[in-house]
């Protein structure tokens, strides 16, 4: 892991989301109290309806056990155009959640359920993590107009992915450790 003389971090890819099998995010939760970590794990590449995604199984990892009974499985993709797609399991229902080619401002809006419309904005961030500074990442701020207490922020570094979730009640996390490619990172 790279670090210059201003503790700025240097990933080595402008890739915002690697999704390679294989890829691992483990995550310390925001809240001291808490005694579990958080982790984000690829495991497969799935086909459906002719396109590729990549399966993320998320859950929360135990000081002596991993509860089973707290994973999820969601599906990604990334189109030529940078824009990233999300999808929950057993749902056909596509979000397009991500646009890694955005800019600072940028904003863009899909439907949800019930008429509800999802608005995206990107700013673009610099990230402490350990005295590591993490240079122009993009902080995704989602919100639905007539809904109370669903903000949140997924934010994504370069050549690393997601490396902050963070709600607006103060819930959330940051990325402790993650293997990209094979490659350690520590924070």
């Amino acid at each position: 892991m790279g670090c210059d003389d201003d503790s700025s971090f240097e990933a080595g890819s402008s890739n915002y989301l690697p999704l390679e099998v294989g890829n691992v995010w483990i995550f310390r939760s925001l809240q001291n109290n808490s005694d579990y970590k958080n982790f984000k794990k690829v495991t497969a590449e799935i086909t459906f309806d002719d396109l590729v995604y990549a399966e993320v199984v998320s859950g929360r990892l135990y000081p002596d056990d991993i509860d089973d009974s707290t994973y999820d499985t969601a599906y990604y993709r990334v189109d030529n155009n940078g824009h990233v797609f999300f999808r929950q399991k057993n749902s056909l229902a596509e979000q397009n959640i991500f646009r890694l080619n955005a800019g600072d401002d940028d904003t863009w809006a899909y439907p949800i359920e019930n008429s509800e419309t999802v608005v995206i904005t990107v700013s673009l961030i610099d990230l402490e993590l350990s005295n590591q500074n993490l240079r122009n990442c993009k902080a995704y701020y989602y919100d639905v107009d007539k809904w109370i207490d669903e903000e949140n922020t997924t934010t994504l570094a370069q050549g690393i992915g997601f490396v902050k979730e963070y709600a607006v009640w103060g819930t959330g996390h940051v990325l402790e450790s993650a293997t990209i490619n094979g490659r350690e990172f520590n924070f």
